[in-house]
């Protein structure tokens, strides 16, 4: 939830948590915050959760 609203501030449009119970989850690592959706993307892939692009200003984080 923290690396998704730290991963929102850098994403032009808005990054929404489909499931609540993936907010919760650790996520560490390095990510290029000049790509966020890249980051999101590999944040995402380390807790089999995928990332789906619904407009162009809006992703969905979901579980696999």
């Amino acid at each position: 939830g923290d690396r998704i609203a730290q991963l929102d501030a850098y994403y032009e449009g808005r990054i929404w948590l489909s499931d609540s119970s993936l907010a919760g989850k650790r996520v560490s690592g390095s990510f290029d915050l000049r790509d966020p959706v890249s980051a999101l993307r590999a944040a995402a892939g380390s807790q089999a959760a995928e990332v789906s692009q619904l407009t162009p200003f809006l992703l969905s984080v979901s579980p696999r």
